[in-house]
């Protein structure tokens, strides 16, 4: 869902689960939230999160690239 919100061009804010919580930290934004409190600070913060999620959007739409993914499915698949 995430690398889709990216592709869309919209940026990510999604619930606390563990696969978004590795995304989140390998990237090292804040996307994610547990409960209301957090919500309300992400998006009190909406603008500078945006910021470091420019930052890093071609990085991360590199990673997860068509390429890419092949690559690590014929990886796989050599096994």
């Amino acid at each position: 869902k995430i690398i889709l919100f990216i592709k869309l061009g919209l940026f990510p804010v999604v619930s606390s689960i563990p696969s978004y919580l590795d995304f989140e930290k390998k990237y090292d934004l804040k996307i994610c939230f547990k409960n209301d409190d957090e919500f309300k600070i992400l998006i009190k913060n909406v603008n500078q999160n945006f910021n470091d999620f420019k930052i890093k959007k071609d990085i991360i739409l590199d990673d997860y690239s068509s390429l890419s993914l092949y690559n690590k499915w014929i990886k796989i698949f050599k096994k």
